[in-house]
């Protein structure tokens, strides 16, 4: 069993959402301005990641199970720019250092796992799974956190990319 680390940071940000411990648990942390206004140029919104192009903040969601032996959950990274590219990435530690990346909010610390690139297409989201804990070598018991990354060329800020609001799971058998 691998554990987590939580920093003070991590309480800047505000829990949304908490599942089934049958399903394992997860929760909606690391959104943009709910409680301190962490926003890189003043793009904060409530419940999301920092406001994109298209005028809302990026949101990841989980449908499915956080269990190991099912690993059926899938991950998508909605309310995103329209065609461009994006990935899940994933940490077992929560951010330390300074929290801004881009025109987001960077939840974790490294080392990161990658998951393989995806585009938004026509309807501003992308998906990831099932078969995340096969892939990302999860055992049950497994705390971490989950953001999106995407491309966002008239972003905000100019930085050229932003983040998802990121949750926080715990993975049963």
């Amino acid at each position: 069993m691998r554990t987590f680390t939580i920093f003070a940071l991590f309480f800047l940000f505000a829990p949304r959402t908490i599942r089934a411990a049958d399903c394992g648990d997860w929760l909606t942390v690391c959104v943009c301005g709910d409680f301190v206004d962490i926003s890189p140029c003043g793009n904060a919104t409530v419940g999301e990641g920092c406001w994109n192009s298209t005028g809302v903040g990026a949101i990841l969601v989980a449908q499915g199970c956080f269990s190991v032996s099912n690993d059926d959950v899938v991950l998508s990274v909605e309310q995103l720019p329209h065609n461009q590219f994006g990935i899940v990435f994933a940490s077992y530690s929560s951010s330390s250092g300074q929290p801004t990346f881009g025109d987001g909010v960077l939840c974790m610390d490294a080392p990161y796992l990658r998951f393989p690139v995806h585009s938004s297409g026509p309807l501003g989201v992308f998906s990831e799974g099932p078969g995340i804990a096969q892939f990302a070598g999860i055992q049950p018991g497994d705390q971490i956190l989950f953001q999106g990354w995407f491309r966002d060329p008239t972003g905000p800020c100019g930085s050229g990319f932003n983040l998802s609001s990121a949750i926080l799971t715990t993975w049963s058998n």
